[in-house]
């Protein structure tokens, strides 16, 4: 009890890593070309406002410029890692002694390409707290919208670590706005982001799972997944969605008897950065004031993914609300 443990530290028996992947969604490198944009127009004496708005109808209308942002986006970060490699920092991989002996992939959505440097930095910091600790972990930046890229995140695992135990799908953004305002960009990112960066991780690890006849899904939904919330209607369709995905996946194992468990984490207010997000300016300042009230530190999830994760094989945790003690 007196021992203080890392954020992702999770006893058990089994082999393997603590992985901390990052999800670069298509939402962040819009994100980061509006910013970039602005700062153009800004020089050139044009109201940002127009331009930005110029831009997204232009991406939204043209897919192969679409193509082409993200090409530019993952050149300018191989700039950034030069830059960062340059000056001595390893940014790749990390390699260090393990704190618990299990497995766990926590894909982390990141809000733009131009923070990617900052992000290492972050989880250098991750890193070097379980090697404080006496463990062993890596990590690796993937995109949750892109299966392959996810499949080749489970791939790396196996490989290096001899085995995979946990997934934990975490990545997720939530740019929340009143349906009438009908912004179609922030809802497709959302479904791609928030559902189908899920359902790859699932598809990613189950073949694996079956295989071997264990293993060990967590995803986080929400309470938004549970209820209604005004503001949230996206939102909370693609949280509703990994919910039944991964109850449907539950039932199935256990009917398969694969012994394959999973575990959905359905979060209230919660200090992280999903409040980023938010475009639409009345929903961002009611939810800032709502979550400055309210809000748990991640810790409260970790601790709560650390019980899930420690229950003997038999027993599976399938579903979690967390809510702090002072919200209604």
């Amino acid at each position: 009890m007196g021992q203080k443990r890392p954020l992702f530290y999770l006893p058990g028996g089994t082999k393997v890593l603590i992985a901390i992947a990052t999800g670069l969604a298509a939402m962040a490198r819009l994100k980061a070309a509006h910013q970039q944009l602005k700062e153009v127009a800004t020089a050139l004496s044009t109201p940002p406002e127009e331009v930005v708005a110029a831009a997204s109808d232009l991406l939204a209308k043209n897919k192969a410029l679409k193509k082409q942002l993200k090409a530019a986006t993952k050149a300018l970060m191989a700039q950034q890692a030069a830059q960062v490699l340059a000056s001595g920092q390893q940014v790749n991989e990390v390699h260090i002694e393990s704190a618990g002996d299990i497995s766990v992939l926590a894909p982390l959505v990141l809000k733009g390409a131009g923070e990617e440097t900052l992000l290492w930095a972050k989880l250098q910091a991750v890193v070097d707290e379980i090697k404080a600790a006496g463990g062993k972990a890596s990590y690796r930046t993937v995109d949750v919208t892109d299966l392959q890229s996810v499949k080749d995140l489970v791939a790396a695992a196996q490989a290096e670590f001899g085995g995979l135990d946990v997934i934990y799908n975490n990545a997720g953004i939530m740019p929340n706005s009143p349906m009438s305002e009908v912004w179609v960009d922030e809802w497709n990112a959302m479904i791609e982001i928030d559902l189908k960066g899920v359902l790859n991780g699932i598809a990613a690890v189950l073949p694996v799972f079956k295989a071997q006849k264990h293993g060990h899904i967590i995803a986080t939904s929400s309470v938004a997944g549970v209820k209604n919330y005004v503001g949230s209607g996206v939102y909370g369709a693609a949280k509703w969605g990994v919910r039944n995905a991964m109850e449907v996946t539950r039932m199935e194992s256990a009917n398969e008897g694969t012994n394959i468990r999973c575990t959905t984490l359905c979060p209230a207010a919660i200090d992280t950065e999903l409040l980023d997000h938010i475009g639409f300016e009345t929903t961002a300042a009611n939810m800032k004031a709502f979550y400055k009230q309210h809000a748990l530190s991640p810790e409260a999830i970790a601790r709560v993914v650390n019980i899930a994760v420690d229950q003997p094989a038999e027993v599976d945790i399938s579903e979690v609300m967390i809510y702090p003690t002072n919200q209604a």
